[in-house]
Order: C-alpha cells, then structure tokens, then sequence
C-alpha cells in the first residue's frame, strides 16, 4: 500500500496491491474518504510492488513483481489510466522477491531493479520509459534489497539479503548500471536488511536480522563492512525491523517486532553500542511490520505494528525516554499486514492505513488522539506548542518523498532548506512567515531545477526567527 498523488489535485490518493493478481487504486475527496476509480488484473498474484516517474512525464507509472515470475511494468497515460508496457515473463514459476526504482546511472531517468531466483536484475531507462537489456547478477539466492550510497561516492548501491544462502551482499555502483562482483558476508537465514547512519560517520551502516539476533555493521567508508556486535532477542524470530531516535540522544536506536508476537527493544548507549534488548510481549502473534512515528506530538517517536494472526494493529505509547508506556489494540480487517501512515483527512494528524491480507481490503484508522486528550486553556494562546520543535521526518529512509513536521510556539518568519553533506543547498522549501501552531512540509526528493536528488544523507535546516534547528535523513533508492 502506497499514498501518492496520481491524479496531479494535489491529494494524496493511494494504491492497493492485494493478496490475489490484482492492483486497486482509490481516488482521496479531500476529507479522508476514498472510491476505487480503477483496478488491473494481472496474470498471477501480486507479490511487490514500486511506484516512480518513469515516462518523466510527471505522472507516477507502477512496476509489479508477481509470485509466479513475471514482472510488470504499467505506464500512467493520466490521471487514472493505466496501460500494461512491459510483461517480463520467466519459466523459473519463482516469485519476485523485492522491486525498487533509484537512478542507477545517474542521468535523471528512474531505472529498475529487482531480485528473482538468485539473481538482482537491473534495468536501465534510457528515457520515457524505454529501457534497455536486462543485466543480471548473482550474489546467490536474493531476496530483500535495501538501497543507498555506501560508499559515497554519489551514485546507488545495493544491499541485498539472501535468507536461504546465509548471508548478504553488497553490489558497489560503476555508475553506468554496472555493479561490481558481489561482496558477500556470511550470517545464517536473514530476514530483513536496513541501511540506518548509527556511528556518526554519514556513511550508510546496516542492521541485519535473523534467527534470534540483530546484527550491526559498520560501513567502513568504502561499502565494505565490519560486524561491530550482535544482540540477543532470546530465541524469538524478528519478522522486521525500524530505527528511531526513541529516547531524543541523539542516536539511533532499535525496534524488532517479532514472529512471537514480542517487540524487543536496542537503546543506543550514545556511543553505537547497544543495551541488552528490553522485551515487550503485548503484540499479537507474528507481527508482519513495524512502524515508528511521533503519532501523539509529544516529541518522541511511537510504535505501530501490523500482525499476521487477529484483527488489529497494535499502538505502543513511547514516554520519551525510549520507555513504551501505554499499550493500544485497534481494531482492522483479519490479518494486518502491510501499513501506510499519512494524513488521510488533512488534519495535521497522521493516520494509519492497513491492507488486510485475505480479505483484499483495506482499513483506515484516523487518528484523534488530540481530540480525546487535549483539554483547551483558557485564553488567547490555548492549544498552541509551548516551544520550537523541529520533529524527525517521515518516513525515513524514504524514497521518494517524506514529509517534516515542526511546531512554531508564535508567528515567526521561518526557513526550511534541505542540504547535502557537502553543505550545499538543494531545495528550499519554506521562506514565508507562518502562524503559531503545528506546521507540515512534503518534500518529493528532488532539487531546485526538479530534478531527483541522488541517494545519501542529507540535512534539513529550520530557522524561526533566532531558533535554528538541523535533522538528518536518507534518501533511498
């Protein structure tokens, strides 16, 4: 499930792929309700899915990895329009594991890569959606791509997880869609694969997961990587993973839920070192995906989980010192599975969306969490932030877009600019004064001139009147 604008109103509108061979799209009024406007059959059950501007037309075109090896590439003709441009057919009958869409080449024009029967299959667009041969490499049995700029040098890499191999890989860019010879680490069964900056070196480092255990792995600089430790999550079986800032130090911290039902919790001890996991058994059983975000706006992240057995999400109430006090279940279709957090009825709040994995539905939580625990003060500065906050943004990684939040205590004349490392400018995005009160800004990941600004670490800067306050976040493609 994916919220996007496709019909260019400036709503966001979403995108369904199910549990059967179908994708279903549903137009957003404006207020938080939705119609299904179109749906695609397709010739075997949906099993990934990307959405990128690859026409360069800007209209957002969907690629679709099925679980019977064929991958489909739909062109937006406009609005709701979809026609199938590519059916890439297969006689391994093995599912595509994962698809992604990043500027490989780095020509502006959105390329594909995807992974089926041990090998990473990238796609080179050489403009409007033509794209040429297909490359093939083989790490061995590929799976679960993460994608970022491990060794800095400006262009994508690419990390992948091979669970019935035991270990992952790194593939380094030639910046022309020529990777080099995979570079594998040895670890047994993985299951999922995050790029999170944990040292303070800018460089992508990665989290890896399996069988009772979260890995850390230091990039040293070049794509090369270091086991620096490993955690125990006492034999419970991590289905997925989220990095955050729980306890507001400064560092990265670690949130696995688990196949038990189970959410183990890695504090960074502030020197990329972690404390031994804090386990929260309140889930229900076989949490399928794992979410971090300041839901209460009480500055510190929350976590939402989707679980694979029962009828609802899980909500965890972070007390701001990395502590999850308050436990919520939420009721949804039969087993949750994949989640999308936006706001679904423009009112500053983010809301939760569910794809209900049998049932080929989905379910909307709209959050009121304000209405229910804010008591308005007496006078004319009632419900406005007592201070400047400039929150993390979300999702991060994110590709393409993300969105910043930040509270404003009085009307001030603010500037939001994002840079890269190298300090230089690549978007403003705010120059104007603005109200008190809570304040959201949506950046689409590309530069001043529109084009897609490269993978890596970039800063985003808030100044408000003599307040100024900088983040970090990672473009992945």
């Amino acid at each position: 499930m994916q919220l996007v604008d496709l019909n260019n109103d400036a709503i966001l509108d979403i995108v369904v792929a199910g549990n059967g061979n179908w994708v279903m799209f549903l137009a957003n009024d404006g207020v938080g309700r939705y119609d299904k406007v179109d749906s695609i059959q397709l010739s075997a059950n949906v099993r990934c899915f990307a959405l990128g501007d690859l026409g360069g037309d800007l209209d957002l075109d969907l690629v679709v990895g099925t679980s019977c090896d064929t991958f489909y590439v739909l062109q937006n003709q406009g609005g709701w329009s979809f026609q199938i441009d590519t059916a890439i057919s297969y006689s391994s009958f093995e599912p595509v594991w994962d698809v992604k869409i990043a500027d490989i080449d780095q020509d502006s024009d959105k390329d594909l890569v995807y992974t089926l029967r041990g090998n990473i299959h990238v796609m080179r667009n050489y403009g409007a959606g033509d794209f040429g041969a297909i490359r093939k490499y083989a790490p061995t049995y590929s799976e679960d791509l993460s994608l970022a700029d491990y060794d800095g040098d400006g262009d994508v890499d690419i990390a992948v997880a091979s669970t019935y191999s035991d270990n992952f890989a790194i593939l380094k860019n030639d910046a022309d869609t020529t990777f080099m010879t995979p570079v594998g680490y040895s670890i047994s069964r993985p299951q999922d694969i995050e790029a999170v900056e944990l040292n303070g070196d800018i460089y992508p480092d990665l989290i890896v997961v399996n069988e009772g255990n979260a890995h850390t792995y230091f990039n040293n600089g070049d794509a090369t990587f270091t086991l620096d430790s490993t955690y125990s999550m006492y034999d419970a079986y991590p289905r997925s993973i989220v990095a955050d800032d729980f306890d507001d130090d400064g560092w990265a911290d670690i949130a696995a839920g688990q196949g038990d039902g189970s959410v183990a919790i890695f504090m960074n001890n502030g020197d990329s070192t972690f404390q031994s996991a804090v386990v929260y058994d309140r889930a229900r059983d076989h949490i399928r995906s794992i979410e971090s975000h300041d839901f209460d706006k009480d500055g510190d992240p929350d976590l939402l989980m989707t679980c694979a057995d029962g009828f609802a999400v899980t909500f965890f109430e972070n007390d701001g010192s990395g502590t999850f006090i308050n436990v919520y279940d939420y009721a949804a279709g039969e087993s949750t599975y994949d989640v999308c957090l936006a706001d679904f009825d423009n009112d500053d709040d983010t809301d939760v969306g569910v794809v209900n994995n049998p049932g080929q539905n989905i379910s909307l939580l709209f959050n009121r969490y304000e209405i229910i625990t804010d008591v308005p003060e007496i006078g004319d500065r009632a419900g406005l932030p007592a201070n400047f906050w400039l929150a993390q943004n979300y999702p991060n990684p994110f590709n393409p877009g993300t969105t910043i939040e930040y509270d404003l205590p009085r009307r001030s004349h603010v500037t939001l600019a994002v840079y890269n490392i190298l300090g230089r400018e690549v978007r403003l995005l705010v120059n104007e004064s603005q109200s008190a009160g809570p304040q959201s800004v949506y950046w689409d990941g590309r530069d001043e001139a529109g084009k897609i600004a490269a993978s890596g670490v970039y800063l985003y800067h808030l100044k408000a009147d003599d307040t100024i306050e900088a983040r970090k976040m990672i473009l992945l493609k």
